[in-house]
């Protein structure tokens, strides 16, 4: 008999506005071998914020420019009402210092830049 609990996936919702973004990323973690991950993506931080209050992701995956509101925004909306969430900022643009610093502040435990390696964001996503 298996035990449940250790096949548990790992929830993580993906951010971005950007179609192809949502695609690459939910192929990356798709590809994972160990199927470690289950899924979701949204377009805009209040369809975000609708997912994390219903589905509950423990990991949510934010693109820095969101069309409605920016990464900052979002991560602190979302530790307001699901503090043991984890957020992971990431961007296609490079970032500043002082934006890298205020995504952190806000409660992002890390930042990537694309484009990334596969092995980097499944590395990044069991730490967090």
């Amino acid at each position: 008999m298996s035990d449940d609990t250790s096949m548990r996936q790992i929830r993580v919702l993906i951010v971005t506005a950007i179609e192809e973004q949502q695609r690459l990323l939910k192929i990356m973690l798709d590809l994972d071998t160990q199927q470690r991950f289950e899924t979701h993506t949204a377009a805009r931080g209040t369809e975000a914020l609708a997912y994390v209050a219903v589905w509950q992701p423990s990991i949510v995956i934010i693109d820095f420019d969101l069309p409605d509101m920016n990464a900052i925004q979002l991560t602190e909306n979302i530790l307001r009402n699901a503090p043991t969430t984890g957020i992971i900022h990431f961007s296609k643009r490079p970032v500043s210092t002082v934006e890298l610093r205020q995504s952190l502040i806000a409660g992002a435990r890390d930042f990537l830049e694309m484009p990334f390696a596969v092995d980097d964001l499944v590395q990044m996503l069991l730490r967090t």
